[in-house]
């Protein structure tokens, strides 16, 4: 398991440093532009890290060369799947920690409980995103699952449009409501285990 991920990795090892650099730079736009906008470096540095990472692993292996190779390697499809599960949530816990570090020392006057409990939200949300990029991908291919961007964007525009009808603050319908953490967890856990399987059943199809 450990090789699979360190293969999946090494692969796109260029573009790793791509994404580094954008760790370090979309902080800094965000805070020199001002307004307090925490919330939009919690969201968007694990979606695009995740996004562009899983992506570009995924684009490599969708050519036929690559297809032909790992059906000769004598591996099960579920490891080849639960590879790709433990990447996208290694991937996730990395940005999230990078996340809560950054908003702890720039953005002092926020209250860590928010931040905190607004992670786990951001984090399951971006986690039940992959996993749909995941079975998008193995069902219909790379290109097919790129698309998804457009669902999960309209999706953002849909919920921001409606915190802005009704005037609600993120902050306050997060540090009131703990039911919505725990129904996003069960979510969660379902969708992991519902994905996983249907992964493995659109790869063993194709084999």
């Amino acid at each position: 398991m450990i090789s699979l991920i360190s293969k999946d990795f090494m692969l796109i090892k260029k573009y790793l440093l791509f994404t580094i650099l954008y760790l370090i730079a979309f902080p800094i736009f965000i805070y020199f532009d001002g307004d307090n906008k925490y919330y939009l470096i919690n969201l968007f540095v694990p979606f695009f890290s995740q996004a562009f990472i899983i992506g570009k692993m995924c684009y490599i292996e969708d050519s036929l060369e690559v297809k032909k190779f790992i059906k000769t390697l004598p591996i099960k499809s579920n490891l080849l799947v639960i590879a790709k599960y433990i990447e996208t949530i290694l991937i996730l816990l990395v940005c999230q920690i990078y996340c809560v570090v950054i908003n702890i020392i720039v953005y002092k006057s926020v209250d860590i409980s928010i931040i905190l409990k607004a992670n786990l939200i951001i984090f399951i949300g971006i986690l039940i995103y992959g996993i749909l990029y995941l079975t998008i991908y193995y069902f219909k291919g790379y290109f097919l699952a790129q698309n998804s961007f457009v669902i999960f964007f309209a999706l953002i525009f849909v919920i921001d449009s409606l915190l802005k009808k009704y005037d609600i603050k993120i902050e306050s319908l997060i540090n009131k409501s703990n039911s919505i953490l725990i129904s996003a967890v069960l979510v969660a856990v379902a969708v992991l285990f519902i994905g996983y399987f249907v992964c493995i059943k659109l790869m063993d199809r194709e084999s």
